[in-house]
């Protein structure tokens, strides 16, 4: 039986009030018959175009799918009514009109809005020139106040419908862009290639906030680079520009969001970018291990400005993209030591252990390398690369203090900032160095062959940056 009737509460309203009409006529309620007739005739179409568009949904037809022309005929019906009901002195039929247009407003906003006062007015014209054929005039104080009081009820009406029509389109948008994000996480958690990875990542920043363009700036030292793009972001791939300029300079410095909303007036813009055109522009950024990493770069080309809930959007999608990434890393890090494992198979150990500290620094962008052996408490160099280079070929010497610990504890030892938690030593050329290059974050890792410490491998950076401990792998 409920799929012959759909369980509609507005089609079991329009039913309830025919039979209400119904039976106030019969009862000998006040009213002009024909007219009131029509207005039941009306009732009765409306009600059948919506119990028809339930039975051809399946269910009840959603108050936001409710056809305009449904509406518009309610709001007829009602006025169509109040005259109907002129010859009654007592008449608060207005009413009825109001709470049509309560939904009117709802459904179709300020339109609704106009569609209930003309209704109202059109209605009450009506009413007054049949009372006045019939010389029953309403008071003119009446009609005043019953004017004002209607008008006074549609603008408060219409004001909360407003408010909560707001409302209804954030948590629809909401919740839209969750299952979007949820979506996009998905995506990008299966790419395994970074470049890959930052090419998805600019595409969904794109859907996301509903832009013209999305580049992935990547920070190398004291630059940044654009490693992707999406929409007019694809035709800036590849410029390098200082890390200090531009957006990208303003959320490093931050390490926070940032928008703008127009670029071309930014004074350090990069003017490949600036050129394209772009007014508002957000820089979201994108952490790995607590260091800024990458920002996320989103631009429009009209002058819609980024609100909070795009930035949120963009945040949780940097958010996904920072665990994609490192994932992605991690996954490509282990294809290169399992390539280079293959490659070094039966060389020299003096190549093999070249090749491991050339790889290691292209790997993990360091700008130390130093492979020392060590036996009774001496070391020599077996590699050096980057700010470590002049250590090349030092003869056996006192292993350091680094060293030291990493032979007694068979441990990482880490530091985050060598030259202040490790003052130069006298006579010791390579803390020396160390402190003359400038490194911060470093680590000292243990080789153990037969089962104890013979060499060490030393990894650190120049600029403060912390040395992933996937190094050690």
């Amino acid at each position: 039986m409920w799929g012959f009737f759909p369980r509609d509460p507005l089609l079991i309203g329009r039913l309830g009030a025919c039979v209400g009409a119904v039976a106030w006529l019969a009862l000998g309620g006040q009213g002009i018959v024909p007219i009131a007739v029509a207005a039941l005739v009306l009732l009765i179409c409306t009600s059948l175009g919506v119990w028809w568009l339930d039975r051809k949904r399946g269910q009840a037809i959603a108050l936001n799918d409710v056809p305009p022309l449904v509406v518009l005929a309610d709001l007829v019906t009602a006025g169509v009514w109040m005259v109907g009901s002129s010859t009654n002195p007592r008449s608060i039929a207005f009413v009825i009109v109001l709470a049509v247009g309560a939904f009117a407003m709802y459904r179709l906003g300020r339109a609704g809005l106009l569609a209930t006062m003309v209704t109202y007015l059109a209605a009450r014209v009506g009413m007054e020139a049949i009372r006045t054929s019939l010389g029953e005039q309403t008071p003119v104080p009446q009609l005043v106040a019953e004017v004002i009081v209607v008008g006074l009820a549609v603008l408060i009406v219409s004001a909360t419908v407003d408010s909560y029509r707001a409302e209804q389109t954030r948590a629809e948008r909401a919740l839209r862009l969750g299952r979007s994000l949820e979506r996009v996480a998905t995506e990008i958690a299966s790419e395994t290639e970074p470049m890959a990875l930052f090419r998805s990542i600019a595409r969904s920043a794109l859907l996301l906030a509903d832009a013209h363009h999305a580049t992935i700036n990547v920070r190398r030292g004291e630059e940044f680079y654009i490693a992707a793009g999406a929409g007019t972001g694809e035709r800036v791939v590849g410029i390098h520009a200082p890390a200090h300029v531009g957006i990208v300079g303003a959320v490093l410095r931050s390490r926070a969001t940032v928008a703008v909303d127009d670029y071309a007036d930014e004074p350090t813009a990069v003017p490949a970018v600036r050129d394209i055109g772009l007014h508002a522009l957000v820089g979201v950024p994108i952490f790995l291990h607590g260091e800024f990493a990458a920002t996320i770069m989103v631009g429009r080309l009209d002058r819609r400005s980024f609100d909070a809930d795009d930035r949120r959007t963009l945040e949780g999608l940097a958010g996904h993209a920072a665990i994609a990434l490192r994932n992605a890393r991690i996954i490509e890090q282990g294809r290169r030591l399992e390539a280079l494992s293959r490659q070094v198979s039966g060389a020299m150990p003096e190549d093999v252990i070249e090749r491991i500290a050339q790889e290691t620094k292209a790997a993990f962008d360091l700008e130390w390398v130093f492979v020392a052996e060590m036996k009774d408490g001496q070391a020599h160099t077996l590699a050096a690369l980057g700010a470590a280079a002049p250590m090349r070929g030092l003869d056996w010497a006192p292993m350091g203090p680094l060293l030291r610990e990493a032979v007694a504890t068979r441990e990482l030892v880490v530091l985050r900032d060598y030259l202040t938690e490790r003052p130069p030593e006298q006579g010791r050329p390579i803390t020396i160095l160390a402190h003359t290059a400038g490194i911060h974050a470093t680590m000292v890792a243990p080789i153990v062959i037969d089962g104890e410490v013979r060499a060490a491998l030393s990894v650190a950076r120049i600029k403060r940056r912390i040395v992933s401990t996937a190094v050690t792998g």
